[in-house]
């Protein structure tokens, strides 16, 4: 299932990523901020949003799979 769907989760990681505006970066290099403050304080809360749906998207299609393990393991009464 991994291998399945990693391109839609991949695609919406980039488009969020793209979406960062590169001024913000720049001004966090020149007031020298280190690269785990980037991230942290930059990057996670702009992507966040997407990365959220893209959790949303995959556990929803997840839910559908369960329905099948679990009839075929259950057993009769």
């Amino acid at each position: 299932d991994i291998w399945l769907w990693w391109h839609l989760v991949m695609l919406l990681s980039l488009g969020g990523l793209s979406a960062v505006p590169k001024h913000l970066y720049v001004a966090a290099a020149i007031v020298r901020a280190g690269p785990f403050y980037t991230f942290f304080r930059i990057t996670l809360p702009l992507v966040a949003p997407i990365l959220i749906i893209a959790i949303i998207f995959r556990t929803l299609d997840a839910f559908k799979t369960f329905e099948l393990a679990f009839i075929l393991t259950s057993q009769p009464t």
